[in-house]
């Protein structure tokens, strides 16, 4: 019995657990939103004094290479590179990785802008895979195509740092879509302190539902997939919450994939892209703060609350499954990586309080959430059963079991002992003390005759109660 008061009492406990676990996430969140709304009405009255155009004009403004790896995108690679030589911006050039296509991409670009190859040296300052040919537009000396051997996206993206040639490096997926001033909005923080922002990340916005002309947005609209529409409020959630109110305390920890702006010499001092990982994106910030604060460099990592970029999310629960399960795998390598960084005061708020939050609540978080919706109650009327056999079977004497009608059945013969039935009996016997092995008239204590009156009080022996049936 004290087994089950255990379990039943081990329930309660976890159930408290639970609840505090949720009081402590809500109590993160709100932490963030306050955060993330200052950090919203710092950008409201900055906004009211800046104008992009300024920037547009500025000879201050630093030069930006736009890498964009792909893998079979023929479908619609030439939008997306039209797309991108279209943005509003004073100097960008745009390298194109073919990482080891094999249907018609690098075909198709090399009809629709006139590529040729060119003869320049290839400097693999970031190992990766062999580089094929390096082809330029005859008609556009801002478009590079570079065709190489497979080796991933972060191997690709590695190529394209090797080739950049301006001061920063923009990330984007190939069938993400830019606003026009998304490098121009991005890169602001570039110049009001270049000795500092390290990198900087825009809101990702979902392009369901949302009308597209020319590789441009040109009308937004929600979703007709419900799966979708949930995703839109999420990803609002996501950006607007909590990367705001990380990067306010500067300890945000990814820059999303699909678009982000960072210096190509700190790029190029921690290496690149890691290859051996399925988070590449968050991977490279997180080991940017261990770098720079291992050298107790000043550093920032910001987030622009602007919309820049679009794409597509999942629409059916299959690749939504295997979509969260690669960013949920992406998550464990990170924190298996930069395991020494847990709960370290040498890498300040990053080490102390974003990667033990990202732990606890994104990484444990679907684990706690599921296990924390089994009731109560659904535990309760099993221990409650075994509680009430239990105390049956203290009535039962010793090579006796209970009729269906109630009645003492004889002896379990010997065959019947070596059973089964009779190993079970035995040991639910063995269990019961001595002194409570007795029936009404059976097995009586001395001082209480077979047959005399029952005696009240504690010392009365106990009526059968029976257990295959009940009471005629």
């Amino acid at each position: 019995m004290g087994l089950v008061v255990t379990a039943r009492e081990f329930v309660f406990a976890y159930n408290a657990f639970v609840l505090a676990y949720f009081a402590a996430m809500n109590l993160m969140y709100l932490s963030l939103l306050y955060h993330a709304s200052r950090a919203m009405l710092d950008r409201v009255r900055r906004g009211r004094m800046e104008n992009v155009d300024e920037l547009l004009r500025s000879p201050l403004a630093p030069g930006v290479s736009v890498l964009v790896p792909a893998f079979n995108e023929q479908a619609g690679i030439i939008d997306s590179v039209q797309s991108l030589l279209s943005l509003r911006y004073p100097r960008h050039q745009v390298i194109v990785i073919s990482d080891g296509s094999t249907d018609a991409t690098v075909e198709q670009l090399e009809d629709a802008f006139g590529l040729e190859e060119f003869p320049r040296v290839y400097v693999p300052a970031i190992p990766t895979a062999h580089v094929r040919r390096i082809l330029r537009s005859r008609g556009d000396s801002r478009l590079w195509v570079v065709d190489k051997d497979n080796g991933g996206k972060s191997d690709a993206l590695n190529c394209g740092i090797n080739l950049a040639d301006e001061q920063l490096v923009c990330a984007i997926d190939a069938d993400a879509i830019l606003d026009p001033d998304a490098l121009l909005r991005s890169c602001r923080p570039f110049v009001d302190d270049p000795e500092l922002v390290v990198g900087t990340g825009g809101i990702v916005r979902l392009a369901n539902g949302c009308d597209i002309e020319r590789g441009h947005v040109s009308q937004v609209g929600l979703p007709e997939s419900r799966l979708a529409a949930l995703q839109v409020v999420e990803y609002l959630r996501a950006f607007l919450t909590a990367r705001a109110g990380w990067s306010r305390v500067n300890s945000l920890l990814i820059v999303s994939g699909a678009f982000g702006v960072f210096r190509r010499d700190v790029m190029r001092e921690i290496g690149g892209y890691r290859v051996d990982t399925v988070g590449e994106d968050g991977e490279l910030v997180v080991r940017m703060h261990r770098h720079l604060r291992a050298r107790r460099r000043p550093y920032r990592v910001t987030f622009v609350p602007d919309p820049v970029c679009w794409t597509e999310a999942p629409e059916t629960l299959t690749v939504l499954r295997r979509q969260r399960g690669r960013w949920h795998r992406g998550l464990a390598e990170i924190i298996w990586h930069h395991r020494g960084m847990l709960c370290n005061p040498r890498y300040g708020r990053v080490g102390m309080i974003a990667l033990p939050t990202m732990v606890a609540f994104e990484l444990l978080g679907p684990v706690v959430e599921l296990s924390g919706l089994v009731p109560e109650r659904a535990v309760g009327p099993v221990h409650d059963r075994v509680r009430a056999d239990r105390a049956d079977l203290r009535a039962v004497p010793v090579g006796h079991r209970t009729g269906a009608r109630g009645g003492l059945d004889p002896p379990l013969s010997a065959s019947t002992r070596s059973g089964a039935a009779g190993r079970l009996q035995r040991h639910r016997a063995a269990r019961v003390p001595a002194d409570d092995r007795r029936v009404e008239g059976v097995g009586a204590r001395p001082g209480h005759a077979p047959g005399a009156p029952r005696a009240l009080g504690r010392d009365a022996p106990a009526r059968p109660v029976p257990v295959g049936g009940t009471d005629s």
